[in-house]
């Protein structure tokens, strides 16, 4: 995609006043900068009176498969890489001015699905309020609903005493015994970007210790993926959208976290622990001290982002909704396959 339009891009976040990240020209374009080689791309664009009101990226996915076939998809937004070096994007939304996304999405599905080399559109981690666009649309889908845990942090302020006790006992229980035995733990909140480039690679060797020990590759371990979210907090940081926690008892490092943010709400991106053998729950533990600080520094909510995992359940007090929304061009392919999971499944 050319500069200019990206400069376009820019300028109509401006004009919307848009704090949303995931659509945001920083972004989309660190993203291209890094994934724009591996996925083929095009812009699509909503002019109305000769000014644009709406952008949006389409990709070609790679190496995406539905069971064990690969088909050819179409996304929306910055999403289509091979599984292994996905960014996951959540909280998917359009740049589109609020009076014009019901009609832009209309036409941008209609012109999706008439294309033959198009077997599926899938659009992922779509927020609820932009996802009925879609849903209304007159094509057949697939929708699958996502919880998206998170913590409000003015429950934190408003405690009037240790707010563990928000949590359910067992949580409370093993966050009080953890914090009594670990003694004097201290938060760096890692807000200038060199030092949260630090911390990003620390927290990448423990993440990377955990999975191939697990005899797993780990997320880190493509190039692409690492220094996309390099680039990211070079950039984000500075702009106080991103930052880096560590929590440590003098030298020993209990855990770090990396964390976006959206509208003054973190969201728990990715994290690393150097001890997995514990018997403590450091991840818990790194999680609601992070909380303490964040409700401390003024932030509404802690968002564990999509995923039901049980660390997800415990810490939160509310959940949000996203949704992973398919659309699949009928054919014996899909027919078979459908076929095969209801058999299993009887």
């Amino acid at each position: 995609m050319s500069a200019e339009w990206m400069q376009e891009w820019a300028a109509l976040e401006v004009r919307l006043r848009s704090s949303y990240l995931t659509c945001s020209h920083v972004w989309t374009q660190t993203w291209l900068k890094h994934y724009g080689d591996l996925v083929p791309h095009r812009l699509a664009v909503a002019t109305h009176a000769g000014e644009v009101v709406g952008m949006c990226l389409i990709t070609n996915g790679v190496q995406q498969y539905d069971g064990p076939f690969e088909i050819k998809t179409l996304h929306i937004g910055t999403a289509g890489e091979p599984e292994p070096e996905s960014v996951c994007v959540e909280y998917n939304r359009l740049l589109v001015a609020s009076e014009f996304r019901s009609p832009f999405v209309r036409q941008l599905t209609h012109w999706i699905t008439k294309r033959e080399t198009c077997e599926c559109l899938l659009v992922e981690g779509i927020v609820a309020e932009e996802s009925q666009d879609f849903l209304n649309c007159d094509t057949p889908t697939v929708v699958q609903e996502v919880p998206s845990h998170y913590c409000d942090l003015n429950l934190f302020r408003a405690a009037p005493s240790e707010p563990w006790r928000l949590f359910g006992e067992s949580t409370r229980t093993n966050l009080r015994r953890s914090l009594r035995d670990l003694g004097d733990l201290q938060v760096d909140w890692a807000d200038e970007p060199q030092v949260a480039l630090q911390l990003f690679d620390e927290m990448i060797g423990y993440h990377q210790a955990r999975w191939n020990a697990a005899g797993k590759p780990g997320v880190f371990s493509s190039d692409r993926f690492r220094f996309f979210h390099r680039d990211l907090i070079e950039t984000l940081v500075p702009q106080q959208r991103a930052v880096l926690v560590r929590v440590r008892e003098q030298r020993r490092v209990i855990g770090i976290l990396y964390l976006l943010i959206e509208q003054n709400r973190l969201w728990y991106y990715q994290g690393g622990l150097p001890d997995h053998q514990s018997k403590h729950s450091l991840g818990n533990v790194t999680q609601y001290l992070a909380m303490l600080e964040g409700a401390r520094r003024g932030y509404d909510a802690f968002d564990f982002l999509a995923g039901d995992d049980q660390y997800k359940r415990v810490l939160s007090t509310h959940h949000n909704v996203v949704y992973w929304i398919r659309w699949r061009r009928p054919s014996l392919k899909f027919r078979l396959l459908d076929g095969l999971r209801s058999l299993r499944k009887r």
